[in-house]
């Protein structure tokens, strides 16, 4: 999948090794995506910056998670940047 938007939010950390890019696509109809991108070795992330216009190659991953003191099943979603491309440079610095 691949999807373009505003960069409005991205959160770092260092012990997980990722990154969440929060985006908001350019469509008659916004939708604000969550995009993760995994530190990989010889892989680095471009100096994304809010307000960015990003291009973003993703894959949509699936796991379950049973929460050990109930056995209750859930289920979650993610979309896994595989690239990601700096479109046009926005010029303002998260606060």
């Amino acid at each position: 999948m691949n999807f373009t938007g505003s960069v409005r939010r991205i959160r770092y950390s260092e012990e997980k090794k990722l990154t969440e890019i929060v985006i908001e696509t350019a469509e008659s109809r916004p939708q604000f995506l969550t995009l993760t991108y995994f530190a990989r070795e010889g892989k680095t992330l471009p100096e994304v910056k809010v307000n960015d216009l990003i291009f973003c190659s993703a894959e949509l991953r699936g796991r379950q998670w049973i929460d050990p003191s109930s056995a209750e099943v859930s289920y979650f979603m993610s979309l896994m940047c595989t690239e990601i491309v700096i479109v046009k440079k926005g010029g303002q610095d998260e606060k």
